[in-house]
């Protein structure tokens, strides 16, 4: 598809040749055009010498393929962009595999191409994520600080070093596990709204506390803390 171009804003000589590719209102412009007349484009003139039907078939198809094009079947500068880009494409790939050009045939096949290519992404694309999980990762030390700030809140004594181990590896563990992370689910309540539903994560501290809080030093702890508080009401404290 070899089409000629201006190099330059036509000359004196030129003028009349230039003036004689915009057709005249009422006549038709030839299918088989002048290929000597400077600019003229015979898959545009091809184009525009389609009928409107003809037309809205060409426009239909490239729509389906993805071109942003009215579907009327009116020429216009739109549908004739999108036309020759395909057709320049539909070449262009014929070249590559050593195929001889049609531009009818090579053309609709790479339109159909093209919409299958579409269609495949919007099926991957519209799969709606409904449900997300949120894995929380904390570092070593920051689980060892909250097991001994846990400790000395429920115990009153920090925690050993023995203890930091055995709760970070417990703790880690239980961070891991899917059933544990923090989950968000999306819902469509209708009229354009959207409802988040987040169920929290596991809770390191909240863990702790549950756990420290059935061993009989939590329990003698807390006996303690309720005769302190006694004492101090008395005054004797």
């Amino acid at each position: 598809m070899t089409v000629k171009k201006l190099t330059s804003a036509p000359g004196p000589s030129e003028v009349q040749s230039w003036q004689a590719q915009i057709p005249k209102i009422g006549t038709d412009v030839s299918s088989s055009p002048n290929t000597n007349i400077v600019g003229v484009s015979p898959d545009a003139q091809y184009l525009y010498n389609l009928t409107n039907d003809q037309r809205k078939i060409w426009a239909t198809s490239l729509r389906k393929a993805g071109y942003k094009v009215p579907t009327t079947g009116a020429f216009s500068e739109s549908l004739l962009n999108a036309y020759l880009d395909a057709l320049d494409k539909a070449e262009y790939q014929s070249t590559l595999v050593g195929k001889t050009f049609d531009p009818q045939v090579d053309m609709s096949a790479y339109l159909n191409q093209r919409f299958q290519e579409q269609a495949d992404l919007e099926s991957l694309g519209g799969e709606k994520i409904t449900t997300s999980r949120q894995r929380q990762i904390l570092r070593p030390e920051t689980i060892e600080n909250t097991v001994d700030e846990v400790f000395t809140d429920v115990l009153g004594r920090g925690a050993t070093a023995a203890e930091k181990k055995m709760y970070l590896e417990r703790i880690q563990k239980k961070m891991a596990q899917t059933k544990n992370m923090q989950t968000t689910r999306y819902v469509d309540v209708g009229g354009g709204v959207q409802e988040v539903v987040t169920q929290q994560g596991f809770s390191p501290s909240t863990y702790l506390y549950e756990d420290l809080a059935g061993t009989d030093e939590a329990r003698q702890q807390k006996i303690f803390g309720f005769y302190d508080t006694f004492k101090r009401a008395l005054g004797v404290q």
